[in-house]
């Protein structure tokens, strides 16, 4: 866990990993017993909400690299009730995998009483055929709804919030496709002070499925994973939001882009307290990075000068997520990856 100085705590509702939907117990007893232990006690509630969703790696004998990776998922008050609605990210069919029925993400509205319901298709935000990664959610253009932007291997979309319940696919004409790099994550932040969300995109390796190496020992049942490392690492994007629907591909004029990483995690916030919003990703088994804002539309990646590029020992650390927070209010972040 490391300490940065910082301002104020920029709230995210994206979110990378698994879905575990959970909720308080309601046991006397239980509530008793984390009162006295200064412990909170959860119960999966997912079935009993209505939420149904089964995660689909993939998984074959190939050892695809794309296969180790869970979906991400988000939470998103997408019709502006008041409650927050559930989104959640899925693989896709690949060369060497054919699913029995097509695989989609989810979209499930909140009712208002403990439970929820299936909206994507009438959504419109299924991602059919999108190898998803992870989502991240922000009013790109200020309309009050928010939009989702669904990472993913080889591409990423953009779903507009149409604001009656339903969402267009607009990635191509907002430029913020991502084609050709395995996006792992993503997060909305306004770099520029200009009262516009931009965007900035962990990617992480170059592997594809003709260039899927074989690891492992050989022998039927034998093939393993390869080791990222195997690959070369691909560098951050970043995108400036130009005020029309559309953005820009700013990552080699704002130094952001200027390195390959293994990026699988990424957190925007003031770590220098200047009131411009910085950015750090968390690298898996490299040095991490830290972009210190400019405020003229660079960045400089001071990662080893802030001290969060390496472990304490000075060891390369496998990064795959990173949060950042003022937890006691004494306007230092603390930065957990």
């Amino acid at each position: 866990m490391y300490k940065i100085a910082r301002r104020e705590t920029t709230k995210r509702l994206a979110m990378l990993g698994g879905l575990a939907l959970i909720g308080f117990a309601p046991s006397p007893f239980r509530l008793a017993l984390a009162a006295q232990t200064n412990n909170v006690t959860f119960v999966d509630v997912a079935t009993a909400a209505g939420i149904q969703f089964r995660h689909d790696n993939a998984a074959t004998a190939e050892k695809y690299l794309i296969e180790t990776m869970g979906g991400g998922c988000g939470w998103i008050d997408y019709d502006q009730d008041g409650l927050f609605d559930l989104y959640v990210v899925n693989s896709a069919a690949t060369k060497a995998y054919k699913p029995g029925k097509p695989l989609r993400a989810a979209l499930y509205r909140n009712n208002g009483d403990g439970t929820f319901t299936d909206v994507t298709e009438r959504g419109g935000v299924g991602a059919e055929g999108l190898f998803g990664m992870g989502v991240a959610v922000g009013d790109y253009d200020n309309d009050g709804f928010p939009d989702l932007m669904v990472l993913g291997y080889d591409r990423c979309i953009l779903y507009h919030n149409n604001g009656d319940g339903t969402f267009s696919d607009v990635s191509k004409k907002a430029g913020v496709e991502n084609k050709g790099r395995w996006a792992s994550s993503a997060a909305w932040f306004d770099y520029d002070n200009d009262s516009r969300l931009d965007l900035v995109v962990a990617n992480y390796v170059d592997w594809t499925p003709e260039t899927n190496h074989y690891c492992g020992d050989k022998g039927p049942g034998m093939r393993s994973y390869c080791h990222p490392d195997v690959y070369h690492g691909q560098a951050p994007t970043l995108y400036h939001n130009n005020g029309d629907g559309t953005f820009t591909d700013v990552s080699k004029s704002s130094g952001v882009g200027a390195k390959p990483g293994n990026g699988l995690g990424v957190v925007t916030f003031d770590y220098d307290n200047d009131g411009w919003q910085d950015i750090f990703i968390a690298n898996d088994n490299m040095p991490n990075f830290l972009f210190q804002n400019n405020r003229d539309g660079t960045f400089t990646e001071t990662a080893y000068l802030a001290g969060v590029a390496v472990s304490g020992d000075g060891h390369s650390e496998a990064g795959m997520g990173v949060d950042a927070a003022d937890i006691d209010r004494n306007l230092l972040s603390r930065l957990r990856q």
